[in-house]
């Protein structure tokens, strides 16, 4: 007989929402009687198990109505019709989830089945952001927390890595071994804590590739280092094989010393544990030799004069996949004080421009190292040296353009120099946790409103905002639709407003965003 202790296991186990619940005690309770007069109590559990793990997966299907791949992999007219959005910006959005079943064999990228696509024209175009936490602070039956992946065709970076990324990634079309940079966006546990199990798991995925020499980069602020490195000495684990390279923005109005909000310990002398005269420990800064690591490099980048801090973008593994070179920058953002918060920016260099060989023969240049001056935007003069040729009359337009991804950290106001670095930027993916009743705690709480990212967007000129970090308090479809208009309200009307989910895939076009700018209705709602 099956007993109340395993069902109550099963039900704890999965986690299953209300219907799926019903539905479960029903598939258990009409188990075949084969099952239920089994000869053997490790036959009976093990058939057991197999048969309510197929119910559950059946009823989770079914009755999770907070599923998003399984609407948006519509088709585009079907999609608008579902989640209320412009046909326009249909086209861009995608999931980034396959149809494989995980719940089976070995997770590794060989098992991934093919890409579910909502139709031929949502492609691959090189630069891709997937959502694959979008909760702002704990994790819901809609949500994970904060992770976000930028695909850049052979590499990816990662912004924050809350509890569960890493299976969220085996969801996805994304491979743990193409990340090649993790950047952190300030030390929260919503942030962080899925970040020492990545590492682990990319270690994992890099041994198998047999790829010894891999360097992996993480940015963050001033403790990142000591929390990876104390994580790795308590659980006793190490990246044998693999470099880790941690980069501390240092210098910055809110960096964190000594103790909580850059205050010495609040503890009553007396109790503190510590030898007579003994200095105080800085917890985020100061080197601690138990946790060292050979594998684990510790390095810091300075903010700039203008307050910003200029990210390296030359690979730091010799076998990266892909060479290119992208303007990486941050800057901080006010969230909560003694909380060092930063906001990224992440932008394609300029696209090569082409020389028109039929103008420059016309005009008297024959194909030659005159070319590369010309592309450089420096005059010429003629092979007979009697004309000079200016770079307007011979340089072709470029199909393509550096497509500028900013993304930003929880906030409850920007910095002038956060503000200069998101200027002008394709996509703008912006939290909107408190509520509108809640207004008045913006500052108290650190966070943003759904008006307050309309704001930013207009004045940074966005073309997509992306609504991010929501609160657990955002449930039904109508509410994402408030959250979606209340942004409409203060952002500027060519730009489309977009509420993430999880395993939502925008896509930036090679040409940027060429939206109708007749089209009055500016909101996607996903």
């Amino acid at each position: 007989m099956i007993t109340k202790q395993l069902l109550e296991s099963c039900r704890s186990h999965l986690s299953l929402p209300g219907p799926g619940r019903n539905s479960l005690r029903q598939g258990v309770s009409r188990l075949p009687r084969r099952i239920q007069r089994s000869q053997g109590r490790t036959a009976a559990t093990r058939n057991t198990a197999i048969y309510v793990q197929s119910r559950c997966n059946t009823s989770y299907e079914k009755n999770d109505d907070s599923s998003f791949s399984s609407d948006i992999n519509k088709t585009q007219a079907n999609m608008a019709n579902v989640f209320g959005c412009s046909d326009e910006m249909a086209q861009h959005i995608r999931t980034c989830k396959t149809g494989v079943d995980h719940n089976g064999g070995e997770n590794d990228d060989s098992d991934k089945g093919e890409e579910i696509t909502m139709e031929e024209h949502a492609k691959d175009t090189g630069f891709m952001i997937s959502f694959l936490g979008t909760g702002g602070g704990i994790p819901s039956t809609r949500r994970l927390t904060s992770a976000t992946l930028l695909r850049l065709g052979g590499t990816s970076f990662l912004f924050d890595a809350g509890e569960g990324v890493q299976r969220q990634i085996m969801y996805t079309r994304a491979s743990v071994g193409q990340i090649e940079k993790i950047f952190i966006t300030h030390m929260h546990a919503d942030h962080v804590l899925g970040l020492t199990g990545l590492l682990l798991s990319l270690r994992l995925s890099l041994q198998n590739q047999k790829n010894s020499n891999k360097v992996i980069a993480v940015y963050g602020p001033a403790g990142i280092y000591n929390f990876i490195a104390s994580n790795l000495a308590l659980t006793q684990s190490s990246f044998n094989g693999v470099t880790v390279i941690v980069y501390e923005l240092t210098g910055g109005d809110e960096e964190r010393a000594m103790g909580p909000r850059g205050k010495q310990w609040a503890i009553p002398r007396d109790k503190q544990h510590r030898r007579r005269n003994e200095p105080y420990r800085d917890i985020f800064r100061d080197w601690y030799p138990e946790f060292n690591n050979r594998f684990l490099v510790r390095k810091t980048i300075s903010r700039g004069e203008d307050g910003i801090w200029r990210i390296p973008t030359v690979p730091e593994s010799p076998t990266s996949s892909r060479q290119k070179s992208y303007n990486i920058a941050a800057a901080e953002v006010r969230h909560l004080r003694g909380v060092q918060t930063f906001g990224f920016t992440v932008q394609e260099p300029e696209p090569p421009k082409t020389i028109d060989p039929v103008k420059a023969t016309k005009l008297g240049i024959k194909p030659g190292p005159k070319y590369r001056q010309l592309k450089n935007g420096v005059p010429v003069m003629s092979d007979d040296g009697t004309t000079e040729i200016h770079p307007e009359s011979v340089v072709c337009g470029t199909t393509s353009k550096a497509r500028k991804l900013a993304l930003i950290g929880d906030n409850c106001g920007l910095s002038p120099a956060m503000m200069q670095l998101s200027s002008d930027c394709d996509v703008l993916v912006h939290e909107a946790t408190v509520s509108e009743e809640n207004m008045s705690e913006t500052a108290k709480r650190g966070h943003s409103s759904a008006e307050m990212a309309g704001q930013v967007a207009k004045s940074v000129n966005a073309d997509v905002l992306v609504l991010n970090h929501i609160s657990p308090r955002v449930g039904g479809q109508d509410n994402i639709e408030d959250l979606a208009a209340r942004a409409k309200e203060t952002c500027d009307p060519s730009t489309r407003v977009v509420v993430s989910h999880d395993f939502m895939e925008l896509l930036v076009p090679r040409q940027g965003f060429e939206f109708d700018s007749s089209n009055e209705d500016n909101v996607a709602i996903v």
